[in-house]
């Protein structure tokens, strides 16, 4: 875990350090989904800090957390995602963006072995201005390369793909400064 705080901190420090024109953004995202038929729940905080580069392009990293219960066990999943954020339509305050982004997460279940989760993709979303400092945010979805324990394959899917599943949808709001 202080190895991905301390990537985070890495990233953020790089940011600031490069940052002479643009607008750091902070914000950060939740979501919920519950399968009653599964007796699955899954919620997920999702803190983030970005830099815009231009009117097109963003780097930025999300700190993640989420707690999954399934049928009578609890898995806790903190995770780091960078991600390079492009801009492909713009009209009016509505933005589709895609997310290209790495992450690397510590799945750690209430009884057991913990394990690690890679994965490599894009991430599809939109973004709606509300002011010039207050954005919503919702993302839906992956399109890539995920590598996680065949242990929690029921927490989270290995594999390639696309997953437009609920467990991907977000919403979140994001401060511009």
């Amino acid at each position: 875990m202080k190895k991905l705080f301390f990537l985070a901190f890495m990233l953020v420090a790089a940011v600031a350090a490069n940052a002479q024109e643009g607008r750091f953004y902070l914000g950060g995202s939740l979501g919920f989904w519950s399968d009653s038929d599964a007796d699955e729940t899954t919620i997920t905080i999702a803190p983030e800090l970005g830099y815009n580069l231009s009117d097109v392009w963003a780097v930025g990293a999300s700190l993640q957390f989420s707690r999954v219960d399934v049928d009578d066990y609890s898995v806790n999943i903190y995770g780091l995602e960078p991600y390079a954020r492009f801009t492909y339509f713009e009209t009016g305050a509505l933005r589709l963006f895609l997310d290209g982004q790495i992450g690397i997460a510590s799945i750690k279940p209430e009884h057991g072995d913990s394990s690690t989760m890679f994965e490599l993709g894009i991430a599809p979303g939109l973004m709606f201005s509300l002011s010039d400092n207050f954005s919503l945010v919702g993302k839906l979805g992956f399109v890539g390369f995920r590598d996680v324990d065949k242990a929690y394959s029921s927490v989270m899917k290995n594999g390639w793909g696309i997953d437009l599943s609920g467990n991907n949808i977000e919403l979140g709001v994001i401060y511009s400064f």
